[in-house]
């Protein structure tokens, strides 16, 4: 038979443990990791572009690439983004996807459009696009 003494220690311990469990716990839920803090922030990106910024989408896109999360968002962006309007930047951003998926053939693919789009612009400087394609050809 326990003592009040004992019951209590015993009450305050399960009261303590408790305490830390709820604490320790729902300061690791706020806790976010850098990729989901990126993801969100590129997610309003891409939620508040306007249905002809193209250019929104390719940015939010290439930043969870350039991270290697939410790939799978970033192609949906990327999708809609080359829907609305196709540019040597979105074209190499698709190549970037590609390339970060281990699919050289298509990361070539559009790697290839980016520089015959880029033609079209005075401004374009191929030689970034152009080192991507040399270094999946080696």
């Amino acid at each position: 038979m326990k003592t009040n003494t004992q019951r209590l220690f015993s009450i305050v311990g399960i009261f303590a443990f408790t305490c830390c469990m709820i604490l320790g716990t729902s300061a690791f839920a706020k806790e976010k990791s850098k990729e989901e803090k990126l993801f969100e922030k590129q997610q309003k990106v891409a939620e508040n572009a306007g249905p002809t910024d193209w250019e929104a989408l390719s940015k939010a896109a290439e930043k969870l690439i350039n991270k290697e999360t939410h790939m799978e968002h970033a192609k949906a962006w990327l999708d809609h983004s080359l829907e609305i309007f196709q540019s040597p930047v979105n074209l190499e951003v698709m190549g970037d996807y590609y390339a970060a998926n281990g699919d050289n053939e298509n990361a070539l693919k559009y790697y290839i459009k980016s520089l015959q789009e880029g033609t079209r612009y005075v401004t374009y400087n191929s030689d970034v696009v152009q080192d991507k394609i040399n270094r999946l050809r080696e």
